[in-house]
């Protein structure tokens, strides 16, 4: 900075870095602070850089903050200095104050206590003795002022976490849904399978809705595992199919018999035993000079074994047929005398 200067009610002054510090209000002081009676703040030079320092007990603000310290000025701060007010300006190398009398103080800070100087002190235009020191850490260059400082959001963090967390919660209560599930016969074990974990309340499950697995077991049937979809007030019903039983078929004195059930050939006497469908099964045995057998079996299934033993009848001997033709002879015809 090579100059100051101080713009009041239409006139102009001009100071140089040899008028420094200069005094903010008091008697001759050329930034002049309506009823202040010596000087309310200073304004001091380092290294070209321009800084505020109020003085003790002043009520000095920078944009809107009070001062407890020296301040170093920036393009767009604005002093308040009881009534008055000063706006810096930075036009190219020189720093401009525009100084405006509110005409009465205002009303939101606090009055300001007006001290005489101390008598055989230092007179009020004579600066030469005073000693401002400017803030501690390393001056920088003058530009726009900083943005006054913001109210820190932190707070918003938890809240918005609580309003998402709220938000779910509220999802998940509109999705829920109250499903029975029957199984017959009733299984050893029944549970429902997916993406999202359900609460069974006896026969009846509480999960959100949506595709799921259902999955049953009971000794002696078959695991079943069936894609279900769950929505609000449904009847899950399934029904339990038993494992295949096994026929063992004997044919007591008779190799060879062939044996066929529903129709399908399964081997022939004498072979192990086979695995047959649980319910009602037609059962067929035959064999070369034997009458076919033909019965039905209901298959238990579960794994039960079922012995049949099975004793075919031979086929009754055909009745003799007529006897045999004569079988041609020589009719020799003699007479006595001959003639």
């Amino acid at each position: 900075m090579t100059s100051l200067l101080i713009r009041h009610d239409g006139r102009e002054r001009g100071l140089g870095p040899g008028d420094f510090p200069v005094p903010l209000g008091g008697p001759g002081s050329a930034v002049p602070v309506a009823a202040a009676a010596g000087p309310l703040a200073w304004l001091g030079l380092e290294s070209g850089e321009v800084f505020v320092q109020p003085s003790p007990g002043a009520n000095v603000r920078c944009n809107g903050a009070r001062l407890s310290a020296s301040h170093w000025l920036r393009d767009g701060d604005v002093l308040r200095l009881s009534s008055t007010s000063v706006e810096v300006r930075m036009r190219g190398d020189a720093l401009e104050l525009g100084v405006t009398l509110d005409g009465e103080a205002n009303p939101t800070e606090p009055p300001v206590v007006l001290v005489p100087p101390p008598r055989g002190g230092v007179p009020a235009d004579d600066h030469d003795d005073v000693v401002l020191s400017p803030i501690p850490y390393v001056p920088r260059p003058i530009g726009r002022a900083a943005p006054p400082p913001r109210r820190s959001l932190k707070w918003l963090v938890p809240v918005a976490a609580a309003l998402v967390l709220a938000a779910g919660a509220v999802l998940l209560l509109s999705r829920l849904a109250l499903v029975e599930i029957v199984v017959e016969p009733a299984p050893d074990s029944v549970a429902l399978r997916g993406p999202w974990p359900v609460a069974t309340l006896g026969p009846r499950v509480l999960a959100i809705t949506g595709g799921y697995t259902l999955v049953a077991e009971k000794a002696g049937y078959r695991r079943l595992e069936q894609a279900v979809v769950v929505e609000r007030g449904a009847v899950l019903r399934h029904a339990l199919q038993p494992l295949p039983g096994r026929l063992a078929v004997e044919t007591p004195g008779l190799a060879g018999a062939e044996v066929s059930v529903d129709g399908a050939a399964r081997g022939t006497t004498p072979f192990a035993a086979f695995e047959v469908d649980a319910g009602e099964r037609e059962l067929a045995v035959r064999a070369p000079g034997y009458q076919d057998h033909r019965q039905r079996v209901a298959v238990a299934g579960r794994g039960a074994l079922q012995s049949i033993v099975v004793t075919l009848a031979p086929l009754p001997t055909p009745p003799p047929g007529p006897p045999p033709p004569p079988r041609p002879g020589i009719v020799v015809v003699s007479s006595d005398p001959a003639g």
